[in-house]
């Protein structure tokens, strides 16, 4: 099964303090109290099991479908019929959102646009787009729907839509700036800091008073640190953004052509 792993600083400083330790391997069989596993280790002392990751779809919405492969976002290739999910796994190289919400947003974009203007797709399928987007068939065997996919299809499906259909990609074309304001506003750096590092040494003294006895680990991140990475960004990128977020006056004009673009849309 796809599943994603701790992302999260509570899970850095859970195995730094050594309260947690990752091992990954397939479960072979249970003892008492005993995990033996695939790669012949065991895990003894073992009094608490929880499955809590990865998930299996479910066969009734291809069969809902009638179909066997999802072809990019579309039921057997009917861009008619698009399917869409948060997709499974994780794409350790792009980690742009935590949440389903800018996905969602541009899937939303893409395809009320190609309804809007079906002749689009019509000239995208002579020029072969569903022959390049990735397909993803069902796998019974490993209780894998076809309309389960994973992230790295959604991605590649972005990649190729967008490049063959350049008008409804330029329906995002202020999300940067717009998300570069947003952040900065909701959570300012020193704000976002302030509350890391109290949750960070919360957690720790929880675990003090519960009997764990681990050396104080301080919060690896400071706004000097931060500062750094913003430079070398920009330095190799050629963009000018700045840990303390846009001006005020930046932040109104791209609310402003936001706005305008929707009222065209």
């Amino acid at each position: 099964q796809s599943s994603r792993f701790g992302i999260g600083d509570v899970t850095f400083l859970a195995v730094a303090v050594g309260k947690v330790e990752f091992v990954v391997d397939t479960l072979k069989r249970c003892t008492k109290h005993t995990l033996h596993l695939e790669g012949g280790r065991k895990l003894e002392n073992v009094r608490v099991l929880l499955k809590t990751l990865g998930l299996l779809g479910d066969f009734e919405v291809d069969r809902m479908h009638k179909m066997d492969e999802v072809v990019g976002f579309y039921c057997a290739g009917d861009w008619r019929r698009p399917i869409f999910l948060d997709a499974t796994g994780m794409n350790a190289a792009n980690f742009t959102t935590f949440s389903t919400g800018i996905g969602t947003t541009g899937y939303v974009r893409l395809n009320k646009y190609l309804f809007d203007h079906p002749k689009e797709f019509l000239q995208m399928e002579k020029d072969g787009v569903l022959s390049g987007l990735p397909r993803n068939q069902a796998k019974v065997k490993d209780d894998k729907p076809a309309y389960v996919y994973d992230v790295n299809h959604t991605n590649s499906t972005f990649v190729i839509m967008n490049s063959m259909c350049p008008r409804a990609a330029e329906l995002s074309s202020n999300d940067p700036q717009y998300k570069y304001g947003m952040y900065h506003v909701v959570h300012p750096l020193d704000k976002t800091l302030r509350e890391c590092r109290e949750s960070w040494d919360q957690y720790q003294e929880t675990w003090k008073q519960q009997g764990w006895d681990a050396e104080h680990v301080p919060y690896p991140y400071t706004r000097e640190m931060i500062k750094g990475y913003f430079a070398e960004y920009n330095q190799l990128t050629g963009m000018t953004i700045q840990p303390d977020g846009p001006r005020k006056e930046d932040i109104l004009q791209v609310r402003s052509e936001s706005q305008q673009q929707q009222q065209q849309q």
